[in-house]
């Protein structure tokens, strides 16, 4: 079975090759040579949530719809969002585009009240692999020569083993923070005690050094378990064929340099890297487009401040509170993607929420008047 390296190039920094990346365009070539060879259907695992689902959906489509590829997306049901329904439903997604819905699992034994995302997250896919194995080796999947999974669902690559099945991973975020990610196990071993007692900047073979305080919130804490997870998941990355990051080489020249060249990360071993982006969300028909879209396109440009923490990113009652004034008394328009707070600043940042439907009200969590005052 032909290799995912067939599918995918490492392109070279010339004008050309930068204007096709730019265009999204995902050329099916090894080493810039063409190749003809297809493989019969490619299995797709991201971990649990919908921030996970969207990047592996948009690349099963590109796979699907642009190289004829088929794909089965291997969707995680336990604690999912009703959102992630509406996402799969999508009647633009390609027809070669097949969806496998894995047996929820309860976890309630297994994970404690208060662990953040990437326990969660990690504990759920750990716990859905027997429903993954069976679904592998049924009839309709059967036949996958690979397995792409996300950067925290390599417990799968377990699986793929003992399927016979080439094991890749993608990387949903940028080259930069992959060559920390692969230089985490060596550090974890030379670096005592917390990284902040280091100095002030950790280094990073190949590229800048990282100041402590701007690494991921989970790397910033040693104790925590949701450290001993990202270290987990790191030190499986070298047991990947291939790594396929979202980027392209005009925008990370550096990190994917340091990747393929650096002394340090070639021992680790890091796998080839292949570049697939700029992959990105089709834009959403007129008919599909959110209330605040029409309010922005009535805005003077440029004077809008756009204010998101992302689908996992929450902040404490108290912070919620300071940032709702702080909007208000800076006179300045804004578009706040707020969500339910978590109550203690201790638990602010990275919490694991469950699905929040869409006419659930946050005038509760915010000060009195704030939404009248602030709604126009």
């Amino acid at each position: 079975r032909p290799p995912i390296q067939r599918w995918f190039h490492r392109p070279r920094s010339n004008s050309a090759e930068a204007a096709a990346a730019a265009e999204g365009n995902m050329e099916m070539l090894e080493e810039g040579q063409g190749c003809s060879m297809r493989p019969t259907s490619v299995a797709i695992l991201p971990s649990a949530g919908i921030g996970h689902l969207n990047p592996l959906l948009e690349f099963a489509r590109r796979l699907v719809s642009v190289h004829g590829v088929r794909a089965t997306l291997f969707v995680i049901t336990t604690q999912a969002s009703p959102r992630q329904r509406d996402l799969l439903a999508d009647p633009t997604l390609p027809a070669g585009l097949r969806f496998v819905y894995l047996t929820p699992v309860d976890v309630s034994g297994g994970i404690p009240p208060d662990a953040r995302a990437v326990t969660r997250i990690s504990t759920i896919v750990r716990a859905s692999l027997p429903s993954l194995r069976e679904a592998l080796t049924s009839e309709g999947a059967a036949g996958s020569s690979a397995l792409v999974v996300d950067l925290f669902s390599t417990d799968a690559f377990d699986v793929a083993d003992e399927l016979g099945l080439s094991k890749y991973l993608y990387f949903t975020t940028s080259a930069w923070l992959l060559t920390q990610m692969m230089h985490l196990p060596a550090l974890d071993r030379l670096v005592p005690g917390s990284y902040a007692d280091f100095g002030e900047e950790l280094p990073v073979p190949g590229c800048r050094p990282v100041p402590t305080g701007d690494l991921v919130n989970p790397l910033q804490h040693r104790e925590n378990e949701e450290y001993a997870w990202f270290l987990y998941h790191a030190s499986r990355y070298p047991m990947a064929r291939g790594i396929l990051v979202n980027t392209w080489e005009g925008l990370e020249p550096a990190s994917l340099r340091a990747l393929r060249e650096e002394p340090d990360l070639v021992r680790v071993p890091t796998p080839p890297v292949f570049l697939v982006g700029p992959l990105t969300k089709p834009v959403a028909s007129g008919r599909d487009r959110h209330q605040c879209l029409a309010w922005l396109d009535h805005q003077p440009a440029g004077t809008v401040l756009f204010v998101s923490f992302g689908s996992r990113g929450t902040l404490s009652t108290e912070q919620t509170t300071e940032l709702a004034l702080g909007l208000e008394q800076s006179g300045q328009r804004f578009l706040w993607v707020a969500r339910r707070p978590t109550g203690r600043a201790g638990e602010s940042l990275g919490a694991f929420l469950p699905s929040i439907a869409e006419d659930d009200s946050m005038g509760e969590h915010l000060p009195d008047g704030f939404l009248e005052r602030t709604r126009e």
